[in-house]
């Protein structure tokens, strides 16, 4: 990668992200909100990073949030395109974010700490050096639900008060770090999937904006050990055509009304 804007050492967070609208969106919110950041965009073709075969029904769903994701976000992240171009340094293309260029210009650069949202799995190198530092997105509540696809699995599972998002420091393990802070969308009787998650992108932007201004402020933020037996564990390969067959009915079936009608509480970090 190359940078293209001259920085200050001195930099609260250096934000990496994906190149989608929703990303954009988290982008501009973190920016705003810690004045002394920056981001960095990570190249994603979604056709290909989803590993499923993009026909039929599956192409439909996919279609379907993408189209989501634009009527949420797009007028947010339009209002604040010149700014969001002020404030990107650059591109990476996939795993790159491990690479020993791009090692070498973020250890450079020096940040008091790194946001991560939908990019590359992060090596020990990087984690290494910025240990303790590295706070993550994870679109699901750990460690209840782990690993691809963890707020469809809630609704396959008639649990939909594990619907959230979780902010969590990066270890080797896959959503195994500390956990930081977790919170849960307000749900409506006419949501689906797909406005839950563009909820979710909204929910995890306040909540990391919180966590990085804490951090900064020099204030220590939570790293609570994670219970790994507790929870579930997909993979890229659970989520096929039966899912999303599944996953219609269900909310055609009124599996959100069922839930308002009957709401669960469960434990969650939060301050």
């Amino acid at each position: 990668m190359k940078i293209n804007k001259n920085i200050s050492s001195n930099v609260d967070c250096i934000v990496v992200t994906s190149t989608s609208i929703r990303h954009k969106y988290f982008a501009i919110k973190i920016l705003k909100e810690i004045p002394n950041s920056y981001v960095i965009f990570e190249n994603r073709d979604r056709n290909k990073y989803y590993q499923v075969k993009m026909e039929g029904l599956m192409r439909r769903h996919f279609d379907n949030l993408f189209r989501a994701e634009e009527l949420y976000f797009t007028e947010k992240v339009k209002l604040n395109y010149n700014f969001l171009d002020s404030r990107t340094l650059g591109t990476i293309e996939k795993n790159e974010i491990n690479k020993s260029n791009f090692i070498d210009i973020i250890s450079k650069i020096n940040p008091k700490c790194i946001s991560l949202y939908s990019v590359s799995i992060v090596k020990q190198e990087l984690i290494s050096l910025f240990s303790k530092k590295l706070f993550n997105i994870h679109a699901g509540l750990s460690p209840y639900y782990r690993g691809t696809a963890t707020n469809i699995w809630p609704i396959i599972n008639n649990q939909l008060e594990y619907i959230g998002m979780t902010i969590h420091h990066v270890e080797s393990g896959i959503d195994s770090g500390g956990i930081i802070i977790q919170g849960r969308p307000k749900l409506e009787i006419d949501d689906n999937s797909h406005t839950m998650a563009c909820k979710n992108t909204e929910l995890a932007s306040d909540l990391m904006v919180r966590t990085i201004d804490r951090f900064v402020k020099k204030e220590s933020v939570p790293d609570f050990t994670q219970d790994l037996s507790k929870g579930k564990q997909y993979y890229f390969k659970d989520f096929d055509l039966k899912t999303v067959e599944t996953l219609n009915r269900l909310i055609e079936r009124g599996i959100v009304g069922e839930y308002l009608e009957n709401q669960k509480e469960i434990d969650l970090i939060s301050w």
